[in-house]
């Protein structure tokens, strides 16, 4: 039994090392991107030349579609807006088209269930882009449940011009209901922070690479020249792909933090954020390589082990007396840290938000599950992750 000893420790220690390494490089990228830039808060209202067609994917959708659609027909800068319905079996439809007959700049067409091989939302937006006129210079793709504001459009072609992107999308505001969801949902976002930095930069670096595709604009002759929403039709995480794939073509793609204009409510309960984001979190694709698989080790050990680390130094006499303590508090600190600078991300949230640490390992745990496993469930359908 004492032979187990020393093996045990020198364990411990590695792991802590692990830990420190982790932490460290999770560290220097939050340094790195920390000069971020959201997007303008109030844009410059002026006369453009270029067009904006949304695609609008929805399925199901009865409950949420009027909100969005009232921001969407009252925003400026959209000259045509299609609403793509996958087969809804309740009211989605006929809600649509009853905005489609107030408002010319509507149409609603029915894209029916998807193919096998096709992820839904990839599917109805592929309708959705032949059904949006040739002449359109630009696409929005817009998730049911985000509800954007009159001056969104304006901000995100300005911040496309002046960063010459082809592609930018937006880390919308969060409204979290809830005390649970209000720790598990940034637990969840942590995963992302950690791996991709701060929000607000542009980068031709598919490892970088940062997408959100419940608001996310490109160009529409660099999506054609990229093979259109087809190449992506077997990903679970379709706007990430997508946005790897245009900088694999040689295009810039930004991601901004929103503010206050655009915002969602993305989950209504913790059960359907920790099956429902967790499935998408790990973007795992055909980008994903080595690297991909690095980086979350980073989040088990800098994010993940930090509660066990803690408990094993403050239980362990040798390890409190030596310098290895300071790795798992250097660890939370990182934690800590953030914890208060992703709070602007939220809208609203409950005061558990705090506590959402508590979450970390189950949390990755996860996430490292779905990044492991090819088939999911949405929606009542399969998903089977494809290259």
């Amino acid at each position: 039994m004492r032979a187990r000893f020393p093996a045990f420790a020198t364990l411990i220690k590695l792991l802590l090392a692990l830990q420190a390494l982790s932490s460290l490089s999770v560290c220097l990228r939050l340094v790195r991107t920390r000069a971020s830039r959201p997007l303008d808060q109030q844009p410059a209202n002026r006369p453009r030349c270029e067009t904006v067609a949304t695609l609008l994917p929805v399925l199901n959708e009865a409950d949420r579609i009027d909100e969005c659609l009232q921001a969407l027909v009252g925003a400026r800068g959209i000259d045509e807006i299609i609403v793509i319905d996958g087969g809804s079996r309740d009211a989605t439809e006929t809600r649509a088209r009853a905005f489609a007959e107030q408002h010319h700049t509507v149409q609603v067409i029915q894209a029916g269930a998807s193919p096998g091989e096709w992820n839904g939302k990839v599917w109805g937006l592929h309708h959705g882009l032949s059904a949006a006129s040739a002449t359109t210079d630009w696409i929005l793709t817009i998730d049911a449940d985000v509800t954007i504001t009159d001056g969104l459009v304006d901000a995100l072609l300005d911040r496309a011009t002046a960063d010459r992107a082809a592609l930018v999308s937006v880390a919308t505001e969060q409204h979290v209901d809830g005390r649970l969801l209000s720790m598990l949902h940034p637990a969840m976002l942590t995963t992302l922070v950690y791996r991709f930095g701060i929000p607000g930069h542009v980068t031709r670096n598919v490892r970088e690479v940062q997408a959100n595709g419940q608001c996310f604009l490109c160009r529409r002759d660099a999506l054609v020249a990229c093979g259109g929403f087809a190449e992506v039709r077997t990903s679970i995480c379709e706007d990430v792909t997508l946005a790897r794939r245009f900088t694999q073509f040689g295009y810039p793609v930004g991601f901004y933090e929103g503010g206050q204009l655009v915002w969602t409510e993305m989950y209504k309960s913790t059960r359907a954020a920790w099956s429902g984001w967790a499935r998408s979190l790990p973007t795992r694709d055909r980008y994903f390589g080595v690297w991909g698989w690095l980086r979350l080790a980073e989040v088990v050990c800098a994010q993940a082990l930090i509660i066990p680390a803690l408990t094993v130094v403050a239980t362990n006499q040798r390890l409190r007396a030596t310098g290895w303590r300071y790795v798992p508090l250097g660890a939370l600190l990182l934690r800590l840290g953030t914890l208060a600078g992703t709070r602007r991300a939220y809208r609203s949230c409950s005061r558990t938000y705090w506590l959402s640490p508590l979450l970390d390992l189950p949390v990755t745990v996860q996430i490292v599950r779905c990044a492991l496993s090819s088939t999911f469930v949405w929606r009542g359908g399969a998903l089977i992750r494809g290259e």
